[in-house]
């Protein structure tokens, strides 16, 4: 069985700055990996605990927009709230306007999590969200 939410690092794209791609089956499927990928990069998900838990809110015109102020905001409270993450949960109402209501959980920085990268914005270098006709792809480069 296939995964209806996948993301891999693109090595050859950046190298100076961290490039990945996600893709899903719908459209939070997307969101969830594209969170994945962007969580990942700053640490180790299963490293994490889930001792707090943040609410968002986003609205965007489309799905493109959507999915960049998405990892910014999850960039923006990293920072915010000196917080890492692990996990993620979404909805989306399909617009226009599209928007997102969703939780992250995650925790402070504590000795025995790994940390990875500490990412500072989502370009708009080579970045593309496209349909294929079987499920949404998503191309973004991170600033570290």
């Amino acid at each position: 069985m296939n995964p209806v939410r996948t993301h891999r690092f693109l090595d050859d794209i950046a190298l100076a700055d961290i490039a990945f791609e996600a893709r899903g089956k719908t459209p939070i499927d997307l969101i969830l990996a594209v969170a994945d990928a962007l969580i990942a990069t700053m640490a180790t998900p299963s490293s994490i605990k889930p001792r707090f838990e943040l609410s968002i809110e986003l609205d965007a015109s489309d799905l493109p927009e959507l999915v960049f102020v998405w990892l910014s905001e999850i960039i923006f409270l990293k920072d915010a709230e000196s917080m890492v993450f692990c996990e993620t949960n979404v909805t989306i109402q399909e617009g226009p306007p599209w928007k997102l209501t969703g939780h992250i959980r995650g925790d402070t920085p504590r000795i025995g999590q790994l940390l990875g990268n500490d990412v500072k914005a989502v370009t708009k270098h080579m970045y593309s969200v496209s349909y294929d006709q079987n499920e949404w792809i998503a191309q973004v480069v991170l600033d570290v």
